[in-house]
């Protein structure tokens, strides 16, 4: 509630219906380059809002533009195009439009300043509010979509 109504300020009826929670226990686990670009989503078909916030330790998120050979689940980059930022605690990143049809993302390994030693207990947790548009016909929430 904090996250979604007091920091993003959307109203309670435009909470996202599904969260997800990644723990990186160390600076060397990491998600590498993807897309949320699954079905249940519809990121590459519509609009979606992708609310994603940050505890612990500081590390750098990159996104770039996807190669036109880009295929779901074998993700291709213009590395030219990657942009980095930096993740601190407590930071909201929120990805909206059709982000996941012309982009692709990663949190990257690594401390965020190329000269800082190795933390092996630098833990960053992350949230990922996700709205799940397409329901399973076995999923309760199937009816109501």
């Amino acid at each position: 509630a904090t996250v979604l109504g007091g920091a993003c300020g959307l109203p309670e009826d435009q909470w996202p219906n599904s969260v997800n929670m990644n723990l990186y226990e160390t600076e060397f686990q990491n998600v590498g380059w993807h897309s949320d670009d699954e079905g249940l989503f519809r990121g590459c078909e519509m609009d979606c809002r992708i609310i994603s916030a940050s505890w612990g330790v500081p590390r750098n998120f990159e996104l770039a533009l996807k190669d036109r050979h880009h295929i779901s689940g074998r993700p291709s980059v213009f590395q030219d195009s990657v942009k980095s930022l930096v993740l601190s605690p407590g930071d909201i990143c929120s990805m909206e439009g059709l982000f996941q049809r012309h982009y692709s993302h990663q949190l990257a390994k690594g401390a965020v300043a190329r000269d800082a030693p190795p933390d092996p207990g630098g833990m960053r947790v992350n949230l990922t509010w996700r709205y799940i548009v397409r329901h399973k016909p076995y999923c309760p929430m199937f009816a109501s979509h």
